[in-house]
């Protein structure tokens, strides 16, 4: 199966995953990676504001403020392909973005940012055992990767549904570190 077959039947089962079964999924994907000694050492954390039926982590972005953290949110430039963080102290004052999904202000965005990252927990479509990831298909995660110095941990999240046993690789595509379903850590 190609990715784009891939991803229409992975993105069809996690659409008919009902809204109140996702809310539950989501907040068991969030106490585990609360638990995890990446979070837990972490003190600079970019997460992504979800979109349509992705895991929703806004209660993690609270939680990572409350625990005295920086927490950031990806600002798409759809032009140069790439995505830069910047710093949030809350959901409010996020406008949709080129792919409708909430961001904070790029006026907000500093140089430095990428370099102080010490976690990503990022999104995908599908996800195998081997800790391989596709996404939507834009390639904006695999290049962001590329370009962070290697210590910097990469948490892929999602439902129990979205594993697989293979996604299709490519030369480019980089493995992440940890997958944390609602069921399981790989």
């Amino acid at each position: 199966m190609d990715k784009k077959q891939l991803r229409r039947k992975i993105l069809k089962k996690r659409d008919a995953l009902l809204p109140a079964e996702r809310r539950r999924k989501s907040l068991d994907i969030i106490k585990t990676i609360i638990r995890t000694d990446q979070y837990v050492k972490a003190s600079h954390i970019m997460l992504f504001s979800s979109f349509g039926s992705e895991p929703d982590l806004s209660p993690l972005l609270k939680e990572i403020i409350k625990d005295g953290k920086h927490a950031y949110l990806p600002v798409v430039v759809k032009g140069d392909k790439k995505i830069l963080p910047v710093e949030v102290t809350g959901l409010y004052g996020l406008t949709a973005g080129p792919y409708g999904i909430l961001e904070p202000d790029t006026q907000k965005y500093k140089d430095v940012t990428p370099s102080l990252l010490e976690l990503i927990i990022t999104p995908g479509v599908a996800f195998d055992p081997a800790r391989h990831r596709i996404g939507y298909g834009a390639g904006y995660y695999d290049r962001f990767f590329a370009s962070l110095p290697h210590k910097v941990c990469k948490i892929g999240v999602a439902f129990d549904e979205q594993l697989v046993q293979s996604v299709p690789k490519e030369q480019h595509d980089i493995a992440l570190d940890l997958i944390i379903t609602d069921k399981r850590l790989l």
